[in-house]
């Protein structure tokens, strides 16, 4: 991926950048899982559908939003005292 900060507009992101992000996600999925991981990238992005991309990209769309445009504001939550008396 030319730029980490590429990612935080989907639209700007080339074929190659997405596949390379799958297969990053399955890649570190599978080390936490214990697995070992032998594809590589051009043999992993040979084997992906459309469908596949279009799954992904809608999981990354959901991950990077940050739901501000919807909530309300954060209300500030009440002090703890620790060790003092009130």
């Amino acid at each position: 991926m030319s730029e980490l900060s590429a990612i935080d507009n989907i639209s700007k992101l080339k074929l190659t950048d997405v596949s390379a992000l799958v297969w990053s996600a399955v890649r570190e999925g599978e080390r936490m899982d214990g697995t070992e991981f032998t594809h590589s990238i051009r043999d992993f992005a040979a084997k992906m559908l459309p469908s596949n991309i279009s799954d992904f990209m809608l999981i990354l769309q959901k991950q990077l939003s940050t739901g501000e445009e919807k909530s309300e504001p954060a209300k500030k939550k009440a002090m703890i005292p620790f060790g003092r008396k009130s």
